[in-house]
């Protein structure tokens, strides 16, 4: 039996998305610490994010001021929920996303114990523009010398930043639930039956990644649809808003490509993402994307754009296909599940055994569980451990 801890999160926190890495951790692993017993405090923007549908004993939020610009809005939340975290019980402190490593100087000189998940690689990457970039890198710098632990999500991340840092990184990564179909009725006003279109995200594709998987498409010869789930809550003037999407899509590539307006995690999404013929995934730049994983854990036959970490969580190929950023790959790659009834049928029998096997969030609780509870054994400072 552990030790039972307190726990305070707080984070870098962006827009409510599918699944950002702060609200991830918030809706499935806070509870589910709390329902063994641990306290968690959740430090964060006031009406951000989805919240726990059923909040259990020890679970605690702490409502913070942000302001209206995105990255200004995680900065001082992250300042912010930093300080208060530092003035509570907490035993140690949960920090999401490497950006926000300078707030770590507060727990560290007052000798909390801090515990880092870097959120991928957007810390490093040199895409968010020349001041920001320098500030996520000295961030990640900073939180990583600070951390009693550094947390990364792929063995991709892990060796990028043990290079980079020279420390030591736990590997834990995202987790997924078992998703079945509750309502196959949704689908209709949609035009849709179960297995006839291929479904991918807009949020993670982007329009340029869109066209090419629906040239793609095109190309193979599948009567198949592409069907490309766009954010509710995006204003019609944003890029991947469902106007948009539709207008350029319509005008570019014609009637192979279907556009649906569907809110995250709603019972339409579910019913989607069960009854595709195949779920067509890629990661947004510098940040492995957990909805591989939510892919799988609705027993969906998953075509991935091959990356470190679809290759790791696909298993290179056993549990399914990849593609490369080509038309001619795409086509290649839906013409031969098109052609071969029974392999898109195995990978959907293989889905959900790998996530029940390697990442569902009771095994992911696990991981964080003995980290957390260790890091409250040992000495709060990672230079006096690590002497």
């Amino acid at each position: 039996m552990l030790p039972k801890v307190h726990i305070a999160v707080t984070g870098l926190q962006g827009e409510a998305v599918f699944s950002e890495p702060f609200d991830l951790l918030a809706t499935e692993l806070a509870p589910r610490l709390c329902e063994r017993g641990h306290r968690v405090t959740l430090y964060r923007a006031a009406q951000s994010g989805p919240t726990c549908p059923a909040r259990p004993p020890g679970l605690n939020e702490a409502a913070l001021p942000g302001t209206e610009a995105t990255l200004g809005r995680s900065l001082t939340t992250n300042l912010f929920g930093t300080i208060q975290a530092c003035l509570g019980s907490a035993d140690v402190l949960l920090q999401v996303h490497a950006g926000g490593g300078w707030f770590q100087w507060f727990p560290h000189l007052l000798g909390r114990r801090i515990v880092l998940q870097v959120a991928g690689l957007d810390a490093l990457d040199r895409r968010h523009g020349p001041v920001a970039d320098a500030w996520l890198r000295h961030a990640a710098t900073v939180g990583c010398r600070l951390a009693s632990r550094v947390v990364v999500e792929s063995e991709h991340a892990r060796r990028i930043y043990e290079r980079r840092f020279g420390k030591p990184c736990e590997l834990i990564s995202y987790g997924a639930n078992l998703i079945s179909s509750t309502n196959p009725a949704l689908l209709a006003p949609l035009g849709l039956i179960a297995g006839g279109y291929y479904l991918c995200v807009a949020e993670l594709l982007g329009l340029e990644r869109i066209e090419l998987i629906a040239e793609g498409g095109m190309r193979s010869g599948t009567l198949r649809p592409i069907v490309v789930a766009a954010r509710q809550e995006w204003p019609l003037d944003h890029p991947a808003s469902e106007s948009n999407l539709t207008q350029v899509t319509q005008e570019r590539l014609g009637k192979s490509t279907k556009v649906v307006r569907v809110p995250p995690d709603s019972a339409l999404w579910r019913e989607l993402l069960v009854h595709a013929f195949a779920y067509i995934h890629s990661d947004p730049p510098g940040r492995p994307h957990p909805m591989i994983l939510n892919a799988l854990g609705g027993g969906a036959c998953v075509l991935a754009e091959d990356t470190p970490y679809a290759r790791e969580v696909l298993a290179e190929g056993a549990y399914g296909l990849f593609w490369t950023a080509s038309p001619r790959n795409v086509a290649e790659q839906i013409r031969q599940l098109e052609h071969n009834p029974a392999l898109p049928e195995r990978f959907r029998q293989l889905a959900k055994r790998r996530i029940q096997e390697r990442y569902s969030w009771d095994r992911i609780t696990d991981e964080y569980e003995r980290l957390l509870v260790q890091v409250c054994s040992e000495s709060a400072r990672p230079t006096e451990r690590e002497s």
